[in-house]
């Protein structure tokens, strides 16, 4: 699955409109689309602040994990590595 596909599969899941998922990144408001349409990839930073958004690992944005259980066990460990980090 293409890097765009999956975004708006996750931006979707999460109910957000592009518009919201890039403020929520700091990013422009076309940033959004250009990454979904496959105008332009996003930069490392852009990666980092789109899965902080949505919560989830890099790994599931970037489509190394496809099937849906693979997909909540990533989130679900990406969220305890954050917790873990802000107890620490």
């Amino acid at each position: 699955m293409l890097f765009g596909d999956k975004l708006k599969i996750l931006r979707e899941r999460k109910n957000l409109a592009q518009t919201e998922l890039a403020r929520l990144c700091g990013l422009p408001a076309s940033s959004i689309s250009h990454f979904e349409h496959g105008r332009r990839k996003p930069s490392f930073d852009s990666i980092i602040k789109l899965c902080e958004a949505l919560t989830c690992s890099s790994d599931l944005l970037l489509g190394l994990i496809e099937d849906d259980a693979k997909m909540e066990l990533s989130d679900l460990k990406f969220k305890l590595r954050a917790i873990r980090q802000l107890t620490d």
